[in-house]
């Protein structure tokens, strides 16, 4: 499954990740605490592999991820470290957020108007976030124009571009974020639908690097999902699964929320299984006539009850060709503590499969239908 999207702005620019199975707080902060039980995550990400003049680590990302839910409240929360590193002068972001989220559960009324939603359950959920971050530069490994000498090359080892006015660490003021999900049960057994929206930075935090103050803009992501049962003449004992979803982010202009500065937009489908998955999915630009910039595979598999492993990768397919960017791949592993909960008497039946035990729970515990947005 697709992660939270990511694309270079002026000002700012968000981690993401092709597996969105693993760390979903970066694209919802109402996704936190939603699969119970203490889990904690790690991502590690390699992009554009064959940029010139590149060596392998001159641009990666990394993230870590640990949540909790108390059932008892149906309060959750959770923190998140971001890392990455790009380019010969080690231009470096760290990140870390922390995230608090509620969830309401209900019935729908037999007088519903839509009838295949008579009578079935359904979720929202509130999260809110705040953050804080930094960016470096290490000037040591730059040289300019000002250091060479036409015939005789490097020169000087410092340059008049570094003065005492330029800095090689930001400053940003706290960084707030919230997010809803809505997520309701199907007519179909063990099927539903996922539907949300975040806004990310909602203060334009100020940020101070270089020369220049800025905000960092607002960021907008929509969601939906699709989780289906598909028919047991379709395949063997186990239950199988299909998914079909759609991922938009938007940055917005300081000035309001059109037009953006820059967007994405995911579409998905695959295969879930009770220890594994496949999803294949595009990445367009929704600002440019909906050009196709990528292709997305992503595997999932359940080593054992609470550990699983997810691998990804992105091949670019417009202007900015697989010959001329190399692949993106990432990394994901999770671990989910079966009994540790944030209070105590709380069930492992928490938030959705709480209300309705097949909701979520459909075999052996912690299998990777629970991982399914």
């Amino acid at each position: 499954m697709m992660a939270s999207l990511m694309w270079g702005v002026v000002h700012a620019q968000d981690m993401t990740f092709t597996q969105f199975y693993f760390n979903r707080a970066m694209i919802n902060p109402a996704y936190v605490g939603q699969r119970g039980p203490l889990t904690v995550s790690s991502i590690h990400k390699q992009q554009w592999t064959r940029l010139p003049d590149r060596t392998f680590n001159d641009m990666h990302l990394s993230a870590f991820n640990a949540e909790i839910s108390c059932p008892t409240y149906n309060l959750a929360m959770g923190v998140n470290l971001q890392y990455t590193e790009e380019g010969t002068g080690i231009f470096s972001q760290i990140y870390g957020a922390y995230t608090i989220s509620w969830t309401i559960k209900g019935k729908y009324s037999t007088r519903t108007g839509i009838r295949a939603l008579r009578n079935k359950r359904y979720l929202f959920s509130f999260g809110g976030q705040v953050g804080v971050g930094q960016k470096r530069l290490d000037w040591s490994r730059l040289t300019f124009s000002d250091q060479y000498d036409p015939y005789l090359g490097l020169t000087s080892a410092y340059s008049g571009v570094i003065t005492s006015g330029v800095t090689d660490a930001s400053t940003m003021e706290p960084d707030i974020s919230f997010g809803f999900l809505w997520r309701s049960e199907l007519p179909s057994k063990r099927s539903y639908f996922s539907t949300g929206a975040a806004l990310f930075h909602v203060n334009k935090p100020q940020e101070t690097f270089l020369y220049t103050t800025n905000q960092v803009p607002q960021r907008l992501s929509l969601h939906f999902f699709w989780h289906q049962r598909l028919k047991k003449k379709l395949h063997s004992k186990d239950p199988m699964y299909l998914n079909i979803g759609v991922i938009s982010d938007q940055h917005m202009s300081l000035q309001g929320f059109f037009p953006p500065l820059a967007g994405s937009l995911v579409s998905f489908t695959g295969l879930v299984f009770p220890d594994m998955a496949f999803d294949l999915g595009i990445r367009l630009n929704p600002l440019d006539g909906l050009d196709v910039n990528s292709i997305i595979l992503v595997y999932n598999q359940r080593i054992n009850s609470p550990f699983f492993l997810s691998l990804g990768l992105e091949m670019n397919t417009g202007e900015f060709t697989f010959n001329q960017s190399g692949l993106t791949f990432d990394i994901g592993l999770t671990y989910t503590f079966e009994d540790l909960f944030l209070c105590k008497n709380s069930k492992r039946e928490w938030c959705f499969d709480q209300f309705a035990k097949e909701f979520i729970q459909f075999g052996p515990k912690n299998n990777m239908q629970n991982f399914v947005p």
